[in-house]
């Protein structure tokens, strides 16, 4: 008897994007699902294994992966779209298509599965990157386009391109100005 794929994802992703003023007046809201991407698994499946067995496995692995989720990245890639209509999520993706900015994640808590937070981990996970007037903005621009953003962990550090990408997800163009903030705030469920 031949088994059965199993379709069910190895993980949900949804993500909530505010832009606010320092006095707290709300720009612009969004609510998205995201993409978890294969390299997913290669870093959860790094993060369980046994550190002892990491090191020596097949004399392939030189680092156990210490590390989950560690880092946002924004980006500005758009792929074959534009600006409005990026190019859809691409569960092949190692990286975003054009990082701009990445941010260690400002807080984290374990969730109920009715939204409030636990005392004990459970399977959701609430990721928050908060990002200041002055950040993501390259010098001398008034604002930047973002058009996509990714959670990194395993061996990332603040450097573009290091690490693992958990999930990517798209969106038409937010232009942050240098006089706005923005909150992330990620839920995974396991």
């Amino acid at each position: 008897m031949k088994l059965e794929e199993n379709k069910e994802k190895l993980a949900i992703g949804d993500v909530t994007i505010q832009m606010y003023k320092v006095d707290g007046t709300i720009l612009q809201e969004q609510e998205l699902r995201n993409l978890i991407v294969k390299s997913a698994s290669v870093l959860m499946a790094r993060r369980m294994a046994p550190s002892d067995n990491a090191a020596t496995y097949n004399g392939t692995f030189q680092n156990h992966v210490a590390n989950g989720f560690q880092y946002l990245a924004l980006g500005k890639g758009v792929g074959t779209g534009n600006l409005q209509a990026p190019q859809a999520e691409n569960p092949d993706l190692a990286g975003l298509r054009d990082e701009v900015y990445r941010k260690k994640i400002s807080s984290w808590r374990f969730l109920n599965s009715d939204g409030t937070a636990s005392t004990a981990p459970t399977n959701i996970l609430e990721l928050t990157t908060e990002i200041t007037e002055a950040e993501a903005i390259p010098d001398g621009q008034n604002n930047v386009p973002l058009t996509e953003m990714g959670l990194f962990g395993g061996d990332a550090t603040d450097s573009k391109g290091t690490g693992f990408l958990f999930n990517h997800k798209v969106f038409p163009v937010w232009n942050k100005p240098n006089d706005a903030r923005l909150r992330i705030i990620w839920k995974i469920t396991f």
